[in-house]
């Protein structure tokens, strides 16, 4: 039943879609459209054509779609030679013989491209053909506009947003209030203070920072708590690293502070915790889903977990009382979060061969129909908000992940370079020992940036010598 639907829906968009695509494919002539990519293809393009390409080539006959990617030599390594930067490949295929018509990037990658001029905007075609944006979420909408200092240089059909998830019988035998959109993080630890209780297995603790027993405390603090603070291991330069500084210690003491008091849960290398997790929810250690956690940060796919828990999908985890709401914030940074991805999110290349074929594709997976089309697959929401509702069943508040405002894009991403993700590690080396209490947090940082910077001088030595 399900895919009969499917496919009705997708009759229905290409019938749609190439009655408003006029006369273009009258005279017969087959248009190649080159959509370029950051993502490593491997060979395969399939996901690619299966997910953009075979719905618009069914209802344009005479347009072939080619992926190409600029990550195709990129991500190989040979010896100590750090591989290509995938942006920066792109920008050379781009402007190079052959160029792509439209490129898709990463939400981080987009700003690179829009500074050097190599998107067009989009905001002419967009009044010229009255192409509605009502209905797209701000999240999405929104985001890619500060990108583009209030101009669109790129659309995304498909996002994902983080939101607070929360279990609604521990907060009422608790006798706490529940919580609500627009809450600060202070507000939610408030919360999570008052309905965190027992001890040992029996433990419920307040928050999560993501809902899964096997989890990096690391990557949690950075992503969830810090993206919207911006707070940069290294300069600019990739050659000083900047963490021994009062904001850092701030956002390492937060979490300290709830891991002491037991808000949080331990770190996954606790035995008794992580076996018990696993015992709960087999499928899927979850510790929301084993009543463990009052609140947890999760997203989009968390939605696909809980409609399959609702049908029994996930041994012994029993169904749950729950709801959602907005991410919290930080009040210098108020409705801002980490962790909003987009998928498909495509400009027009400037230097495109062919971009009214480019225009057309963008407009084809972004308006109403194909929204209406793909919101039944799961995984990450749809841009248009009003076909996100009701998913897998659930009755839930769409609207709690599509209003926050993506953090700018991560100052820590190592783009590839072995040498910065070393630098990261070194950093989740040190957070471990500051949480346990067996080092403090000024001392943890000073060692990361001890270790950071012995990292950075010897990648810069082997630049110099390399140059020589």
């Amino acid at each position: 039943m399900r895919k009969t639907a499917a496919l009705l829906a997708a009759t229905a968009l290409v019938a749609a879609t190439t009655a408003c695509s006029g006369g273009a494919e009258e005279d017969g002539t087959v248009r190649t459209l080159r959509i370029g990519t950051t993502t490593f293809l491997g060979g395969s393009d399939s996901y690619y054509r299966q997910q953009f390409a075979e719905l618009y080539e069914f209802a344009h006959p005479n347009v072939r779609i080619e992926f190409v990617s600029s990550a195709e030599r990129s991500d190989i390594v040979l010896g100590d030679k750090a591989p290509a930067d995938p942006v920066a490949a792109m920008k050379e295929m781009m402007a190079g013989p052959n160029p792509p018509d439209l490129v898709m990037v990463d939400f981080d990658q987009l700003p690179g491209l829009i500074e050097d001029n190599l998107l067009v905007s989009l905001d002419a075609k967009i009044k010229q053909d009255k192409f509605d944006l009502e209905g797209i979420v701000p999240t999405v909408k929104d985001g890619i506009r500060e990108l583009g200092d209030g101009s669109l240089y790129a659309l995304a059909p498909y996002f994902d947003a983080p939101a607070l998830f929360y279990n609604k019988r521990i907060f009422q035998k608790a006798g706490v209030e529940a919580p609500t959109d627009g809450m600060t993080w202070d507000r939610v630890v408030e919360l999570a203070r008052k309905v965190s209780s027992g001890d040992g297995k029996e433990r419920i603790y307040g928050l999560g920072l993501s809902p899964y027993a096997e989890t990096d405390d690391f990557y949690n603090l950075m992503s969830v708590y810090g993206a919207p603070l911006q707070l940069r291991a290294w300069n600019e330069s990739e050659d000083k690293m900047n963490v021994a500084t009062p904001e850092w210690e701030q956002a390492w003491t937060w979490l300290a502070d709830l891991k002491k008091e037991k808000i949080v849960p331990p770190e996954s290398a606790n035995e008794d915790w992580f076996e018990a997790e696993v015992a709960a929810s087999p499928a899927t250690p979850n510790a929301f889903f084993s009543g463990r956690l009052a609140m947890t940060v999760g997203d989009s796919y968390m939605l696909d977990e809980l409609a399959g828990l609702g049908r029994g999908g996930d041994g012994n985890a029993a169904p749950i009382e729950w709801d959602v709401v907005s991410m919290p914030s930080h009040p210098k940074y108020p409705g801002v979060a980490g962790m909003v991805r987009t998928e498909g999110l495509m400009g027009i290349n400037v230097h495109a061969g062919n971009p009214d074929d480019a225009w057309e594709f963008l407009k084809f997976v972004n308006d109403d129909e194909w929204a209406m089309t793909k919101s039944r697959g799961g995984g990450m929401l749809v841009a248009r908000g009003a076909y996100n509702k009701g998913r897998g069943g659930l009755d839930y508040r769409a609207e709690a992940f599509a209003d926050v405002r993506p953090a700018p894009p991560d100052p820590n991403r190592a783009g590839g370079k072995s040498y910065l993700n070393e630098v990261l590690e070194a950093g989740r080396t040190e957070l471990q020992p500051a949480l346990r209490g067996d080092k403090t947090i000024k001392e943890a940082l000073e060692e990361w940036g001890k270790q950071g910077q012995a990292i950075l001088d010897l990648n810069k030595a082997k630049q110099q010598d390399g140059n020589s």
